[in-house]
């Protein structure tokens, strides 16, 4: 009774598209920010489609002169170190020039 419970929760959780449970969104945007040349992560999404798949999209915002490869890579992988998540849509936009 007790797993047929917990597997229903699961289920609806995945229908639901609900946020996934383990994921510290806060600490996955912190370190997100912590990565050199990042100025601003907005907005964080993160949802399960399975119960053990997790996708996650946002927006990252980067200096003028940073290279989007090399902290694309290093967004990556630092996302896949520290929470276990493979799918990502990560969309790098650079920061507004002064005027």
């Amino acid at each position: 009774m007790i797993t047929t419970i917990n597997m229903v929760k699961n289920v609806l959780a995945v229908l639901m598209e609900s946020s996934s449970r383990g994921i510290d969104a806060r600490k996955l945007e912190k370190g997100v920010c912590e990565v050199e040349r990042v100025v601003v992560v907005h907005p964080l999404h993160i949802w399960s489609i399975t119960t053990s798949k997790v996708l996650l999209a946002f927006h990252v915002t980067i200096v003028q002169e940073a290279d989007f490869d090399v902290v694309l890579d290093q967004v990556i992988e630092f996302i896949e170190k520290e929470f276990n998540i493979n799918d990502v849509t990560i969309h790098i936009e650079r920061e507004k020039a002064p005027k």
